[in-house]
């Protein structure tokens, strides 16, 4: 009986704190999506700065883009490249002119291994792909102009084909 009565004590607990945790999160959550839209705004004018507005449109996929435009003409287009690395989703945000060279990457998510492959959101890399075509958007040993991170290869490997194949799928479905 004496078991009885301690599993329905902790039961207890464990309901009334689920409630507290679902509340608390109902409350929050509007808040945290609002921080979300606003670091990933942040990302998109750091990537393509010469745009004074950003349009967000949706490709045939379903993928959303943002339109860079200054004065009425398109200047270029931020989309968002994710990609699996070595222990976490990597994702950046990568700006591209009208001719989809990049312009500059950010990284805006990673948990990647400290000191090694979180090394990718470091300005170093990141500034490696500005300038870059399609074509260059490979690492060294692959023959593109990139080079890898020490010791953090699937890392680098994740970001470069996240950019490299994000700038082929907004290129391929805006030149139809």
């Amino acid at each position: 009986m004496k078991i009885l009565k301690i599993g329905l004590i902790l039961m207890t607990y464990c309901l009334v704190f689920a409630f507290a945790l679902g509340v608390v999160r109902t409350i929050t959550k509007p808040r945290q999506e609002a921080v979300e839209r606003l670091q990933r705004m942040s990302a998109v004018k750091n990537v393509l700065p010469q745009a004074e507005k950003f349009v967000e449109k949706k490709l045939k996929s379903g993928v959303s883009y943002y339109l860079g435009v200054t004065r009425g003409d398109t200047v270029g287009y931020v989309i968002e490249g994710k990609e699996y690395g070595f222990s976490s989703d990597i994702v950046a945000m990568v700006g591209m002119d009208k001719d989809f060279n990049i312009q500059k990457i950010e990284v805006v998510t990673q948990s990647e291994t400290p000191g090694l492959g979180n090394k990718v959101s470091e300005d170093w890399f990141e500034n490696q792909f500005s300038g870059k075509s399609l074509a260059q958007i490979k690492l060294e040993r692959n023959g593109g102009e990139i080079k890898a991170i020490t010791g953090a290869t699937i890392s680098s490997k994740a970001i470069t084909k996240a950019v490299r194949e994000t700038v082929k799928k907004l290129q391929g479905e805006l030149s139809r």
